[in-house]
């Protein structure tokens, strides 16, 4: 049900354990096609170290958990000019977007 040169664009998912898109993921969007592309990189989560003491006093003042907040974007705009034919799709990367074989590596 694919057209012949499909493109694929996703947002990274991360919430707790779960960070999405799996390296099996990529491997199976890459599969059917050669034009997938993600806004950023997945990001994974990094324990800071900090001294006991420290820790101690952020669990007895935030009523929540803390999480690192990545705030860096990327966009993904994506072309076609109607009267031409066949369509081609004209991708342009912005920011931290790039494609999606490049997500894991």
């Amino acid at each position: 049900m694919l057209d012949t040169a499909p493109v694929a664009i996703l947002t990274p998912f991360a919430r707790g354990n779960v960070s999405l898109p799996t390296p099996p993921d990529v491997e199976r969007i890459c599969q059917r096609t050669e034009q997938a592309y993600a806004t950023a990189m997945p990001r994974r989560r990094r324990r800071r170290g900090r001294p006991q003491v420290v820790e101690k006093l952020i669990r007895d003042t935030v009523a929540s958990s803390i999480r690192e907040v990545y705030s860096s974007t990327g966009n993904i705009r994506l072309r076609v000019n109607l009267a031409e034919t066949p369509l081609s799709w004209r991708v342009e990367l912005f920011g931290d977007a790039r494609p999606l074989r490049d997500i894991h590596q």
